[in-house]
C-alpha cells in the first residue's frame, strides 16, 4: 500500500480522539443521545483544526448501526464506508470547485430521495463560503426545510463571508485553534507510535510553526521525519520550516543590546546567505522580544513557556529594559508591514537593525522628554495671557455680533452702489457754462464717494473671509472713519447738486444719494446697538474683539 501522510493516518475516527473542541464535541454527543438532531450545522474556525473530521465522525454516529454513548463503532459497514469516503448516503462537496447554481440545483433534486440503507442522507459542504450569490439563494429554501432524512453540515474558514440568511438557518459551532500543550502532546504520541525519537525543543518548534493547526503540525512532523530520519533535533525543524536557530537569534539580540553594529550585520548576512527570508527573521525577532517582555512583566510565574527554562534567554531578558523591548517591537513591526510590498525587504531590515543598535536610553525615555518639553512651553511667555477663564457664552455672543455686522454690510449691496454712482456721473451736464465748475466739483465728489465705497467693500470682504475661516484679527478691523467719510461726502454732494440745480435748467433726482445716506446711517445705528461702536465717540470698541482674539 502506498505511504499515507501522517495527518491522514492519524485523523480522528471517534469523538474521543478529537484534540480540543470539548464544547463542540459534548454538544454534538448530547444531541445524538437525546435525539435532537438539527437539520443543518455550520462548523467554522481556522484551517487544520478538525472541522471536516468532526463532520465525518458526526455523520458516522448518526448512521452507525451499533452506536454507543454517541460514539460510532467504526466496525459496521456504514462506519467503514464513511471512513473510506465511499458511503452513498454521505456526500462530501468541495464548494471551492462546485460553487455554481447548477450544483446546488442538483442537490435540491437529489435530497428528495431516501437514503439507501442509512438513517440519514448527510451533505458535508466544505469551504461553503466559496459558493456564489446565486448558489446561496438556491440553497436557502432547501437548507431551511429539508426532508426529515437529510442533514446538512457546512464547514468554512471564513464565516463572515456567509450571508446572514444562511447562518440563521444553521446551528453554528465555532472551532478554536489548538494550544501549544495540546499540539505537543499529540506530536509526542505520534512520534511514539512511529518509533521516532524527538527532542522537546523540536516538538516546541513544530508547535510554534503550526500556529494552532493540528494538520500543519503533523505535516511539518512528516516532513522533518523525512529530513532527519528517526532522531529529530530542533536544528532539523528549523531547516525544514525556515525558523531561526535559537543560538543565532540570541547572538543577534545580544549584539543589538551591546550596540555592536558590525556583529549584528554579520549575523544578519549569515542568515541571508543561508537562505533565510527577511519575513522569517523579523517574525523570529518579534517573537523573541515578546517572550522577553512576558518574562520581565510576569517573571515567568503565571505564563509558562519552554523558552523560559533556558538560562541564556533569562539572562539577556533580565538585562534588557522594558522600554527598549517595546521600542524594538515597534520598529520591527513597522518594517514587517513595509516589506510586504517591497522588492528589497533585506534593505529595510538591515536599516532597522542599525537603528536598533544606535538607539540610546535618552531616546527611549519618552516621559523625561515630554516633561522637558512641558517645562520649555511653561517657561516661554505667551503673547496673549488671559487672567479669566474662557467664557464660551460670551465668545459665542461676540461671534454672533460680528456675523450680524457682516450680514448688515451685505445688505448695502455695495457693488450695486458703485454702478449707480457711475450712472449719476454720466448724468451731470458738460455744456453748462454757468455750472461748469459746479459740474466738475459734483463729479469729483461722486468719485470720492465711489472710492470710499470701494474701500468699504475691501474691508467687508476681508472681515467676512476672516470670520469664515476663524482668523479674525483685531488689528485689521473696520475703520469707522469710512462711514463718516461717506456721510460727509454725501452731504457735500447734495449741497453741490443744490447749487447746480439753482444755476442750471437741468434738475437731478438724487433719491439714490438719499437712499445710500439712509442706509449708512442705519448701519451705524445698528452697530452701536451691537456694542461694536461706542456711543460717546463713535469709534470702534475693540475690547470685545480683543477678548475674542484671546479666547
Amino acid at each position: 500500500m502506498a505511504y499515507q501522510a501522517l495527518y491522514r493516518t492519524y485523523r480522528p475516527q471517534k469523538f474521543s480522539e478529537v484534540v480540543g473542541e470539548e464544547v463542540v464535541i459534548k454538544t454534538l454527543q448530547n444531541a445524538i443521545m437525546n435525539q435532537k438532531i438539527s437539520h443543518a450545522y455550520l462548523f467554522s474556525g481556522p484551517r487544520g483544526i478538525g472541522k471536516t473530521s468532526v463532520a465525518r465522525i458526526f455523520a458516522k454516529a448518526l448512521n452507525c448501526q451499533h452506536v454507543h454513548d454517541a460514539e460510532p463503532c467504526n466496525e459496521c459497514d456504514s462506519c467503514k464506508e464513511i471512513s473510506l469516503s465511499i458511503n452513498p448516503d454521505v456526500i462530501e462537496i468541495d464548494a471551492a470547485s462546485n460553487n455554481g447554481v447548477d450544483e446546488i440545483r442538483d442537490i435540491r433534486e437529489k435530497v428528495r430521495f431516501l437514503p439507501s440503507g442509512s438513517r440519514y442522507k448527510i451533505y458535508i459542504i466544505d469551504e461553503v463560503h466559496m459558493l456564489s450569490s446565486g448558489a446561496f439563494n438556491a440553497l436557502l429554501k432547501t437548507l431551511e426545510e429539508p426532508p426529515k432524512h437529510v442533514v446538512f453540515i457546512l464547514a468554512t474558514t471564513e464565516p463572515q463571508k456567509l450571508p446572514a440568511t444562511i447562518i440563521s438557518r444553521c446551528q453554528h459551532f465555532e472551532f478554536k485553534s489548538l494550544s501549544q500543550q495540546e499540539l505537543n502532546q499529540r506530536i509526542m504520541e505520534v512520534c511514539q507510535n512511529e518509533n521516532v525519537t524527538i527532542s522537546f525543543d523540536a516538538i516546541s518548534a513544530i508547535s510554534d510553526a503550526a500556529e494552532g493547526a493540528m494538520r500543519d503540525a503533523l505535516s511539518i512532523l512528516d516532513q522533518v521525519i523525512s529530513y532527519g530520519s528517526k532522531d529529530i533535533q530542533v536544528e532539523d525543524v528549523n531547516v525544514v520550516t525556515g525558523s531561526l536557530n535559537f543560538e543565532k537569534l540570541l547572538e543577534l539580540v545580544t549584539a543589538i543590546e551591546n550596540k555592536e553594529t558590525a556583529k549584528t550585520i554579520t549575523v544578519f548576512n549569515e542568515w541571508i546567505s543561508s537562505g533565510k527570508e527577511a519575513s522569517k527573521i523579523i517574525g523570529g525577532m518579534i517573537a523573541f522580544y515578546r517572550d522577553a517582555l512576558l518574562y520581565k512583566s510576569l517573571n515567568g510565574a503565571t505564563y509558562d513557556k519552554p523558552i523560559f527554562e533556558k538560562q541564556t534567554f533569562c539572562d539577556i531578558a533580565q538585562k534588557m529594559a522594558k522600554n527598549k523591548i517595546l521600542y524594538c517591537i515597534d520598529v520591527l513591526s513597522d518594517v514587517q508591514s513595509k516589506i510586504k510590498f517591497s522588492t528589497a525587504p533585506n534593505i529595510y531590515l538591515e536599516i532597522s537593525l542599525i537603528k536598533l543598535c544606535s538607539v540610546t536610553e535618552n531616546d527611549l525615555d519618552l516621559m523625561n522628554r515630554v516633561t522637558a518639553l512641558e517645562e520649555t512651553v511653561a517657561s516661554t511667555p505667551s503673547q496673549v495671557v488671559s487672567s479669566e477663564p474662557v467664557n464660551n457664552e460670551k465668545v459665542s455672543l461676540i461671534d454672533a455680533k460680528l456675523n450680524q455686522v457682516v450680514s448688515e454690510l451685505s445688505k448695502l449691496e455695495l457693488h450695486k452702489w458703485i454702478k449707480k454712482i457711475d450712472d449719476m456721473s454720466q448724468q451731470i451736464p458738460n455744456n453748462s457754462d454757468v455750472g461748469k465748475g459746479v459740474d466738475e466739483e459734483a463729479r469729483q465728489e461722486l468719485q470720492n464717494i465711489r472710492k470710499a465705497i470701494e474701500e468699504l467693500q475691501i474691508h467687508y470682504d476681508d472681515i467676512k473671509d476672516q470670520l469664515d475661516h476663524g482668523t479674525f484679527n483685531t488689528s485689521e478691523n473696520i475703520d469707522n472713519s469710512l462711514y463718516k467719510n461717506i456721510d460727509e461726502k454725501i452731504i457735500n454732494l447734495k449741497q453741490q447738486i443744490d447749487k447746480l440745480t439753482n444755476q442750471s435748467s437741468n434738475s437731478f433726482d438724487y433719491n439714490v444719494i438719499n437712499s445710500l445716506q439712509d442706509k449708512v446711517v442705519e448701519l451705524e445705528n445698528k452697530m452701536q446697538n451691537y456694542n461694536l461702536i461706542s456711543n460717546d465717540n463713535n469709534e470702534y470698541d475693540s475690547t470685545l474683539l480683543e477678548e475674542l482674539k484671546e479666547k
